[in-house]
Formats: structure tokens, C-alpha cells, sequence
């Protein structure tokens, strides 16, 4: 799941980034409006602190991510349990402050639904294991007695096999959605430019 966190966060920067290196007013930076395109930055530094500045207290994506990271790697069910749970409740935080950007939404619906069945269940039920077998640090099988069952590890992923949770999905999804808004817009204004400049190449043209 923090492999996961960390592909969305990583998007969500770049993106944003992506979307300040070719809209410099976005983060307020001035423009000459003679210019068809802003000048290539010395370096990708500005536009990264750009993009991240674009959020709204950016440091809890990096703890939840953090505290994702430890959980994943910690020997002892307990600890790394909390430092989990931990982390979906701080990556839910970050969504919820930033709903207004689009996917936000979905990722903190994904971390909140994981958050439950964690806390509830003590770790991440997985259907298709015996019940109540650990299946490393946070995980265990499915069992009558595990709640919101629903929410566990449960769909199956097409190419690896591997078990995920609607959480997942949803986070999964968000992030894509995130991408795509932060994309598209660049896209647009590309593709736009182009049948500028092939209008304006067109002989007679103008």
C-alpha cells in the first residue's frame, strides 16, 4: 500500500509541477504576455517546489507516506499495525483538506475504508487464506469473525494475482483521476498550440 501512496503523491507532484513549468502564473509567477511560451527553467527545482506549494499542508502527505513506509518494513504486528492505521488517517487528513482538487476525494474514501477494517480487525483480513493465519506483519485470513468484510483484501488483481481491497481500488482510482486533472489541462493547451502554429504556418494565413 505505501508503493501505492507513494506512486499518487509522486503524480500529484509532478503533475502539478508539470502544470506551474507551463502556467507560471499559477504559483505567481510573473509572465511576459508577448511571450507564446514560458522559458525553460535552469532547473526542475522551482517548478517541484511549485507543484508541492499547489497543496495544502503538503508535510502530511510525506508523514503518511513515512508512517506507510515503517509500517510496511516493522517485524512486530502491533507496532506496525498502529503505524499503518496511523498512516491512513493522516493520508485521509491530507485529502480532506485538499477535496476541492479532484480525486482527493476517492483516495480519502480509499484510506478512511482501510482505515476501519484495520483498526476494527486488528490488520488487513485476506479472503482466501485460512481464517485467522498471519500473512506477515499486518495481514491475516479471513475469518467469520473479522468485521466489515467486505473491505478486505479481497479482489483480485488481473497480472499479478495479488489480493487487494476496495480501499485500494479507490485510492487506486483517485490517483488516476488526480493525474489526469493535472494532465489534461497541459494536453489541451499543447495540442492547441500546435494548430496555432500550423495555422499561422499556413501560407496566406492571417
Amino acid at each position: 500500500m505505501w508503493l501505492l501512496l507513494a506512486a499518487v503523491l509522486a503524480g500529484a507532484v509532478a503533475g502539478a509541477a508539470a502544470g506551474v513549468a507551463r502556467n507560471p502564473s499559477a504559483a505567481g509567477v510573473a509572465r511576459d504576455p508577448s511571450q507564446a511560451d514560458p522559458p525553460a527553467p535552469a532547473s526542475t527545482a522551482r517548478p517541484l517546489r511549485a507543484g508541492v506549494r499547489q497543496w495544502r499542508r503538503p508535510e502530511l502527505a510525506g508523514l503518511a507516506l513515512a508512517s506507510e513506509a515503517a509500517a510496511a518494513f516493522w517485524p512486530r504486528a502491533g507496532v506496525g499495525t498502529a503505524l499503518q492505521a496511523a498512516g491512513y488517517a493522516v493520508g485521509a487528513g491530507f485529502g480532506f483538506l485538499n477535496r476541492r482538487r479532484p480525486g482527493t476525494v476517492l483516495v480519502s474514501a480509499g484510506l478512511i475504508a482501510n482505515l476501519l477494517v484495520v483498526a476494527l480487525n486488528g490488520g488487513m483480513p485476506v479472503r482466501g487464506l485460512p481464517a485467522g493465519v498471519p500473512a506477515g506483519a499486518h495481514h491475516h485470513g479471513l475469518g467469520a469473525g473479522d468485521h466489515l468484510a467486505f473491505l478486505a483484501d479481497d479482489v483480485v488483481v488481473p497480472v499479478t494475482g495479488q489480493r487487494v481491497s476496495a480501499g485500494d481500488l479507490l485510492v487506486a482510482l483517485g490517483g488516476a483521476v488526480m493525474a489526469f486533472s493535472w494532465a489534461e489541462p497541459a494536453l489541451r493547451a499543447e495540442r492547441t498550440g500546435r494548430r496555432r502554429g500550423a495555422v499561422q504556418a499556413t501560407p496566406g494565413a492571417g
